[in-house]
Formats: structure tokens, C-alpha cells, sequence
């Protein structure tokens, strides 16, 4: 058993069918269309809007579309200071919280303050203390106040 399906076309016009039936594409301020006529129909499309064309002029095609080639990560720079030390996201994470436990006060996201770090790595010992000003007796690593001894 074998099938055969036959596609005929209507005239979207005036509805009538036959095997000289056409799609027609055009478009009309920036809107792509499609229409099926009849040669009668199409003859009528064509001498309609024949001024319309001889007065304008072919638009140039769409660019394409670059294919996006993958940019390679660039190379990690280091410091002038021979390189500064990269702390992992535990790592990071453990110093907030013992900050946070300490009084230092660190964002929970973004930048991690150096004063924070040091103070972290050196357990903070106090060996930095403001003796004058407003901050006096204020450790310059975490910023706690400190009785001198």
C-alpha cells in the first residue's frame, strides 16, 4: 500500500485553487509575510505596488550573527610583592566567622579586609596599638581595645 498526498493552494484572496497558485513573500515596515495568489492576483500585487519598489532602493541584508569564540581566562597576575597569598572559600569563611566571634567587623559577602586576615593569622596578639588620638588603645590589626601593659 503506498500513499500520495497532494498539497494544493488556495488564493488567499479570492479562494479559489489551482495548481498555478504561488507564495508570494514580502514585507512591509520591518514585518515579513507570506501570501498565496492566483497569477490573476499576483499580476495585481505586482502592478500595485510596482511604484513603491521603483521609487525605493533594496535594502542590505541582515549581518550575521559572529560566532562568539571562547575567550581563554587570562593568565592570574601577580603582585609586584611576589604574590599575594589566595585563600580558598573555607578559608575565606573561616576568617568571617572568627571575626565575627572576635568583634571585627567583616561583610558576609565581597571584600575581606586585610586588617581581618591579619589579625586571623596572627591570632591577633595586639602587637600594633594606637598610643594617641581618638583611637587610642585601639589595636591597629582588629581594631579591639586593648589595655596596655
Amino acid at each position: 500500500m503506498s500513499k500520495e498526498i497532494l498539497i494544493r493552494l488556495r488564493d488567499d484572496l479570492d479562494g479559489s485553487m489551482g495548481d498555478d497558485v504561488e507564495t508570494i513573500p514580502f514585507a512591509y515596515r520591518g514585518v515579513a509575510y507570506e501570501i498565496e495568489l492566483s497569477p490573476a492576483n499576483a499580476a495585481y500585487m505586482d502592478s500595485r505596488i510596482a511604484p513603491f519598489i521603483d521609487a525605493g532602493r533594496k535594502a542590505p541584508p541582515p549581518p550575521k550573527k559572529a560566532k562568539k569564540k571562547p575567550v581563554p581566562a587570562p593568565a592570574p597576575v601577580m603582585p609586584a610583592n611576589g604574590g599575594a597569598k589566595v585563600y580558598s572559600k573555607a578559608q575565606r569563611d573561616a576568617i568571617r566567622a572568627w571575626a565575627n566571634e572576635n568583634g571585627i567587623p567583616v561583610a558576609e559577602k565581597g571584600y575581606l579586609p586585610r586588617a581581618a586576615i591579619d589579625a586571623y593569622e596572627r591570632g591577633c596578639t595586639h602587637p600594633r596599638i594606637y598610643k594617641s588620638g581618638a583611637r587610642q588603645g585601639e589595636c591597629r590589626t582588629c581594631h579591639q581595645q586593648v589595655e596596655e601593659k
